[in-house]
């Protein structure tokens, strides 16, 4: 069942995606106008930032009328997220499977959900926007491998779920390769930006590397433990030891995990971006 997947393999990034994925929110030229010029020209993006604009969430339910308004409301950090959670979305949109669907569309936006509160917590608010990005990046080797061997790829996380071992290892063994390996071809087909690429590569941090991992690392390995209990994900004994080792580095107590409590995860999925994505799985 080996998988043979190369660069050629990886589908490109659509233009409005691969543009974005290149702005800066935070450069000296970018603007609302500037973003509208980008997301323009596709309907179906504009289409979606609007109705996010207009969501019941920003209290601004129809009065957004413009996609230059929408960007504005939501800001260009928030609205570049949102356009690449709408690709990420579409891409994921083909696989079928309960099992498929919570590891690589659900699993991945609460992730990233969660990369906004957790760097909050770490006290590195001003990194929230791109650590969402990180998050809901971080297994889409997974979702290429899904939509390569669908059943195969279901029944090895149902595997790696029931006896509870990494699946990365069944992922070598079975298949000649790894959702890890995976991810560095989509670094290097898609161009991603240093900050992004550096926590795809680099997510399987060692507990005793965590203090020397970048904060895009840290707060994305603890948000995705995190996100693994609200999930019903078994929690493996080396995402345990990750998870404490970035507490202690930022001085945080495990007590502060309580605050992730369903109740939490009942208020995480009225937001929006998370109804965007598990749309798909109506």
């Amino acid at each position: 069942m080996e998988l043979q997947i190369d660069e050629n393999r990886i589908p490109p990034l659509p233009t409005v995606a691969a543009r974005i994925m290149q702005f800066d929110p935070a450069g000296s030229h970018a603007s609302s106008s500037s973003m509208e010029m980008i997301v323009g020209a596709d309907q179906s993006i504009s289409a979606e930032i609007l109705r996010v604009a207009n969501s019941s969430y920003y209290g601004r339910s129809g009065k957004i009328k413009t996609l230059k308004d929408a960007i504005t409301l939501l800001g260009l950090k928030t609205a570049k997220n949102l356009v690449v959670l709408i690709f990420t979305r579409s891409m994921a949109s083909k696989i079928r499977g309960d099992i498929l669907r919570k590891h690589c569309i659900e699993f991945p936006v609460v992730t990233a959900l969660l990369c906004i509160d957790t760097a909050k917590q770490a006290g590195q608010s001003d990194l929230k926007e791109e650590a969402f990005l990180c998050g809901l990046l971080h297994r889409i080797g997974m979702t290429m491998i899904a939509l390569e061997k669908r059943a195969e790829y279901a029944e090895m996380i149902s595997k790696a779920e029931l006896e509870q071992i990494d699946l990365r290892t069944l992922e070598q063994s079975m298949l000649g390769t790894t959702s890890n390996d995976i991810n560095a071809l989509v670094v290097k087909k898609w161009n991603l930006p240093p900050t992004i690429a550096e926590t795809m590569l680099g997510l399987n941090v060692a507990p005793e590397a965590v203090g020397d991992a970048s904060h895009q690392v840290r707060i994305t390995a603890l948000s995705a433990s995190i996100a693994k209990k609200l999930l019903g994900i078994p929690i493996l004994p080396g995402d345990d030891a990750v998870q404490t080792a970035v507490l202690h580095h930022y001085g945080l107590k495990h007590e502060m995990l309580s605050f992730f409590s369903d109740s939490y995860f009942s208020l995480l999925k009225e937001n929006p971006f998370y109804q965007n994505a598990v749309a798909v799985l109506a």
